[in-house]
């Protein structure tokens, strides 16, 4: 796709990819590079999709739910959310799918099998993206992160909230405060505290058994701290038919 750079990697018999997309305000702006926004708009611009099911914004808690898009309502990059760290029921619009001939469904591995029970049969060929998963967390978890910045979460749950963007790994802004997200990590994720029960039972982060297509995560590690945004693309689990 013409904004996104991506390097290949052959490892063994699956195929890895370093991408992030070639706007640098989108590359700042996203998660990690911008590749999941990229898949889905440049996706649908293109044609190479007919539909995507994935989250957007919203003005109200949990600030993001399903929306089905098209080449009529195609999303633009400031529309789709970075990484949600509290809870979102992703499914919960799943009927507005409308019947298309090749279908993107973007989720993790627990919303991806949910997802499929419907969309399969709303498509001709289905296509599904896994965002890397090890765990998610509760409002607790995001209330903890505003009480040690000056901030708080009232209980009717009116606040702003960003968890990455601003570089890689980026900057968890709440209300009118941040820190840095190696900082905000090193408690909820670090000590596994504020974790939703089902993630404690959950062995496929990777989205393998959900048969994803391409999963997305972040390279921690073998990249270091940037001011733009990175992410590599782990696929592709299954040879389509």
């Amino acid at each position: 796709m013409k904004n996104t750079k991506i390097i290949s990697i052959a490892l063994n018999i699956k195929k890895y990819f370093l991408g992030y997309n070639s706007n640098d305000k989108v590359r700042r702006e996203s998660s990690s590079g911008g590749v999941c926004k990229t898949l889905i708009i440049e996706g649908l611009r293109s044609g190479y999709i007919d539909g995507v099911y994935t989250l957007k914004k919203t003005d109200k808690y949990p600030y993001a739910e399903g929306e089905f898009y098209t080449k009529e309502n195609i999303p633009d990059y400031c529309d789709l959310p970075n990484s949600i760290y509290h809870s979102v029921m992703a499914c919960t619009n799943v009927n507005r799918i409308e019947r298309c001939n090749r279908l993107m469904i973007v989720g993790t591995s627990c919303q991806l099998r949910a997802l499929e029970k419907i969309a399969k049969s709303r498509c001709n060929e289905l296509i599904k993206i896994c965002i890397f998963c090890k765990q998610q967390k509760t409002l607790d978890s995001t209330r903890f992160l505003a009480k040690i910045i000056g901030e708080k979460i009232n209980n009717d749950k009116k606040f702003y909230a960003q968890y990455r963007g601003t570089g890689w790994p980026g900057i968890v802004k709440i209300n009118n405060s941040s820190l840095p997200w190696h900082r905000a990590a090193q408690l909820p994720f670090g000590r596994r505290l504020w974790t939703v029960p089902g993630c404690d039972v959950c062995g496929d982060s990777y989205g393998i058994e959900s048969n994803a297509d391409i999963t997305l995560m972040d390279p921690w590690i073998i990249r270091e701290r940037n001011e733009l945004g990175e992410n590599i693309n782990n696929g592709t689990y299954r040879k389509k038919d």
